[in-house]
């Protein structure tokens, strides 16, 4: 019964228009009148089986997250990175040649910045994993 094209569909559609997996069990249950952990085997192994189909499905939704993600991570890289070259340099004008003070000064104006900078990087790398997740699901089947 289980085995129905009709279900396994049901599953995968309801999955890539983001409805919660015990939702999802709890529908099958009624409708086929198996136990839970029956359907949950079930929608479990149509989440492996079909997940390239799913992430497809998913693909508009997923690029209107992580396309702005991507370049707001890389705008924010950018800027923070410029602010601490700038201020890098005016250290570097203003104590001469000692460099560990002036690096010292750095590290204690702009922690902040360090922090953006490492957010920002954290955003361009989940939004690469994400594009690369859409990728590899079209290059599959």
């Amino acid at each position: 019964m289980l085995d129905d094209p009709a279900l396994t569909e049901f599953v995968v559609r309801e999955l890539a228009h983001g409805q919660d997996r015990n939702q999802v069990i709890a529908q099958l249950c009624e409708r086929t009148g198996h136990r839970w952990p029956e359907v949950e085997a079930f929608v479990r192994s149509i989440e492996f089986t079909e997940a390239p189909l799913i992430t497809r499905r998913q693909t508009p939704t997923l690029l209107l997250i992580l396309v702005p993600t991507l370049i707001a991570g890389l705008g924010v890289t950018a800027w923070a990175s410029y602010v601490l070259i700038l201020d890098a340099r005016m250290y570097d004008q203003q104590f001469g040649g000692a460099l560990p003070l002036g690096l010292f000064a750095l590290a204690a104006q702009h922690w902040q910045t360090v922090w953006v900078i490492l957010t920002s990087m954290a955003m361009i790398a989940g939004s690469g994993v994400g594009l690369g997740q859409i990728i590899a699901s079209y290059n599959s089947r």
